[in-house]
């Protein structure tokens, strides 16, 4: 596992505009969280975890997380 990273499964809807919507996450224990919302969606670089896909600015119940999508896989930035 890269520094500062926890890959996570991830069910995503895509449009057929070809958008890419995360729904929820698979938490390595096999708990499945529902994403409430996602505020924002951009490409950009994690400066805690090294490196650089598409942010997801989301909500998960109170809590607000950044998800990262890169090459195919997914990670939440430890925060």
């Amino acid at each position: 596992m890269e520094q500062g990273r926890k890959y996570l499964g991830v069910v995503a809807h895509y449009a057929p505009d070809g958008r890419l919507t995360p729904r929820s996450i698979e938490w390595e224990d096999g708990r499945l969280y529902r994403i409430d919302r996602v505020l924002d969606a951009r490409p950009m670089r994690s400066l805690k975890a090294q490196g650089t896909g598409t942010r997801y600015a989301v909500v998960i119940g109170r809590t607000r997380a950044y998800l990262y999508s890169e090459d195919s896989r997914w990670w939440l930035e430890r925060m």
